[in-house]
């Protein structure tokens, strides 16, 4: 393992992360991207050259951001992250005094800490959408989750990009996204067969991801002023 780049402070790369957590290093970066989006952590990207020769561009946070980076991707490897950081500060300062090496367990067995809550809130979070799930979501429920999603249209946008269609017993999936992306489900009203459709985890990656390229359809609201739609 390639030790940290020290700088004016210590930062650990998105492929240094990607190689402690077992991942593939664009998607420690995209993960990396979305925190420092929403100004959770902050980044900085260095252009370098591989061992290729190639120019590539690298991602280095510090060890705070680090911990948070890692309980969003793989909150087993919460420990194994803070073990390497504690190795490499031992590796730069190889006779800290015994004052250094006191607020060095105080500061790692803190930020343990607060890596650890952050893991909990995090399970929480995946219990709480994995038993929604096994109760079944629909794509509307799922939209009403996700800020300014227009939830009366989504489905029509679905049927438009050729996700979903409709039958004569309601909105289903097409064939390549049936049990794929979406599960067909069928119950008796009024003594006839109606379908509705429900997402799968991996359809609701998706659908996700649709909505971060601005691919479904969003509310809008007037303003009171020149006739100006506002997007929310």
């Amino acid at each position: 393992m390639n030790d940290l780049i020290l700088k004016s402070k210590e930062t650990m790369s998105h492929t240094q992360i990607a190689e402690l957590v077992k991942s593939r290093p664009d998607k420690v970066k995209q993960s990396m991207e979305r925190l420092a989006g929403k100004g959770i952590i902050k980044l900085t990207p260095l252009g370098e050259v591989n061992h290729l020769g190639q120019s590539v561009t690298n991602y280095y946070v510090n060890e705070r951001d680090s911990y948070i980076v890692v309980a969003q991707l793989s909150p087993e490897f919460t420990a194994v992250i803070v073990d390497e950081w504690q190795r490499l500060k031992n590796k730069t300062n190889l006779l800290p005094s015994p004052t250094q090496l006191a607020l060095m367990v105080i500061k790692s067995e803190e930020e343990k800490e607060m890596a650890l809550i952050e893991v909990d809130r995090l399970q929480g979070v995946c219990q709480t959408i994995t038993a929604q799930f096994a109760k079944g979501v629909t794509v509307p429920k799922f939209c009403k989750m996700l800020n300014g999603v227009n939830t009366q249209q989504v489905t029509n946008t679905l049927i438009e990009m050729g996700k979903l269609r409709q039958s004569k017993s309601g909105v289903v999936p097409v064939a390549y996204t049936r049990d794929n992306y979406f599960i067909e489900k069928q119950e008796e009203h009024n003594g006839k067969l109606r379908s509705h459709t429900e997402l799968t985890i991996r359809g609701a990656k998706w659908l996700y991801r649709a909505y971060l390229s601005n691919k479904l359809p969003m509310k809008i609201s007037w303003d009171g002023k020149f006739n100006h739609l506002v997007f929310k």
